[in-house]
């Protein structure tokens, strides 16, 4: 079916309409303000722009992008580990920089796929948060849970091996020899 697709040339477009297309695709920064509305039955913090339109008046603001109106329940979070609250308030400690530098690192250690994709990284050319524009399918990246004899383990295969050598596998992932980073290595699994 996608091979009787034709594919697009963009040499058969002029340059002032691709210029066009990018411009309106690709819009300048926009700031909305603080998101300092609640909802009041949640707590969710919302724009005013986010209201239900249907629900709203001047008097009464309701959001339902949240908790539908009351109708889905979510439990509170558990409360962060003392571990890891030291390390997310940066005080000067080397490890808390260490860990705040290289956080996307470390969540990225603990997946048991990756994500795949072709990415337009052209979208990050300025401040702001990293982003990336997908072009075509998103598929996972699932290895083997058979460890190849000549290979270093990745994904699901880190979860196979024991804790200790768990650990130096995700720490090398990321570390090199000379380094001094600590913080996988002490987070409170390891106790259990």
């Amino acid at each position: 079916f996608l091979q009787n697709i034709p594919s697009v040339s963009w040499e058969r477009f002029a340059l002032e309409y691709i210029e066009f297309l990018k411009a309106i695709s690709y819009p300048g920064r926009s700031y909305y303000g603080t998101a300092n509305y609640e909802c009041a039955l949640c707590g969710a913090m919302f724009w005013y722009g986010d209201r239900s339109k249907s629900d709203s008046t001047e008097h009464r603001v309701t959001y339902n992008l949240c908790c539908r109106a009351g109708k889905v329940f979510l439990p509170s979070f558990r409360a962060v580990l003392e571990f890891f609250a030291s390390l997310y308030h940066f005080d000067g400690d080397s490890q808390c920089k260490n860990f705040l530098n290289r956080i996307r690192q470390y969540n990225s250690l603990f997946a048991f796929t990756s994500m795949g994709a072709n990415t337009d990284e052209g979208t990050n050319d300025g401040d702001g948060p990293y982003v990336f524009k997908i072009n075509g399918l998103v598929y996972h990246r699932i290895g083997s849970l058979m460890l190849a004899e000549d290979e270093s383990p990745k994904f699901a295969q880190l979860y196979i091996y024991d804790m200790e050598h768990e650990i130096r596998n995700r720490i090398s992932a990321i570390v090199s020899e000379d380094s001094d980073d600590t913080s996988v290595g002490g987070m409170p699994w390891r106790q259990s």
